[in-house]
């Protein structure tokens, strides 16, 4: 609940100094006159609205944002201008980008892919490892909820049913060996279990 409130108190910041972006630049008056790094020449203002609106969308690492707006065709030094403002305000840190993606996905996936999607993302690799720190469960844990969620009770599987559970995890990143074992013992707790039939 309080990750929603705290959302939804960013995004309302977020859209207030927008408004005051828009406001000043149809007063004429620019916005010289608030604490920014620096001040906005006209030209840049465009792709700072941008970089604004695209984090009210969702969170982006600095690469992910340097991608889009240069992709949107904004000159260099007006993207360097739009990410070192988002920067400035706290609405861009790769550091607290990599803290929620790993909280949100680590449950679902290995340690190892999830540094990967990172590492694409533009993350460097001190914030990577400082949002890795955040993972309680082991990735044994976690292989065996996903093997539960997605097949249900234990039961003895055919080989096509392993293959395709064994792909299944193999494409979450996890080690090959830590799945067949995740298998074996899945398939051998069927064996253990007492029927509830009897």
């Amino acid at each position: 609940m309080s990750s929603t409130v705290d959302k939804a108190a960013a995004a309302e910041l977020l859209r207030k100094q927008i408004r005051e972006i828009e406001t000043a630049d149809r007063a004429g008056d620019g916005i010289e006159s608030r604490s920014c790094p620096s001040s906005i020449p006209a030209i840049w203002k465009p792709a700072v609205n941008k970089a604004m609106n695209l984090l009210l969308y969702r969170p982006r690492t600095e690469k992910e944002l340097r991608d889009r707006l240069s992709g949107c065709g904004y000159e260099p030094n007006a993207v360097d201008f739009a990410l070192n403002y988002v920067s400035y305000y706290g609405y861009l840190n790769d550091t607290r980008y990599a803290e929620g993606y790993v909280l949100s996905r680590g449950s679902g996936k290995s340690r190892s892919a999830l540094r990967r999607e990172l590492s694409v993302k533009g993350v460097d690799e001190a914030s990577i490892e400082a949002a890795m720190e955040l993972l309680e469960t082991d990735e044994r844990t976690i292989v065996e909820e996903l093997l539960r969620k997605r097949y249900g009770m234990p039961h003895r599987m055919d080989e096509r049913e392993l293959r395709r559970a064994a792909g299944y995890l193999g494409r979450k990143g996890f080690a090959v060996s830590l799945v067949w074992g995740a298998l074996r013992e899945y398939q051998n707790s069927a064996d253990s279990e007492p029927d509830e039939l009897e």
